[in-house]
């Protein structure tokens, strides 16, 4: 997906479940760095959510 995240999707059991595990990269400040509930953060989740779905979206582009 680039250098700025990695993700990967694998089978978790036989009744075609799955476990996706996705790695970002993201800079942050000091203060966010401190800030434990910045993760909890609905605002800071969707644009690491929207920012994973364009890096797929691009990705898929290739293929067609």
């Amino acid at each position: 997906m680039g250098s700025n995240s990695h993700y990967v999707i694998y089978p978790v059991n036989q009744n075609n479940e799955y476990n996706f595990v996705a790695i970002i990269k993201k800079k942050l400040s000091s203060d966010e760095l401190q800030n434990h509930d910045l993760f909890k953060s609905e605002e800071f989740l969707a644009s690491l959510v929207s920012g994973l779905q364009k890096n797929i979206a691009n990705k898929l582009k290739k293929f067609k």
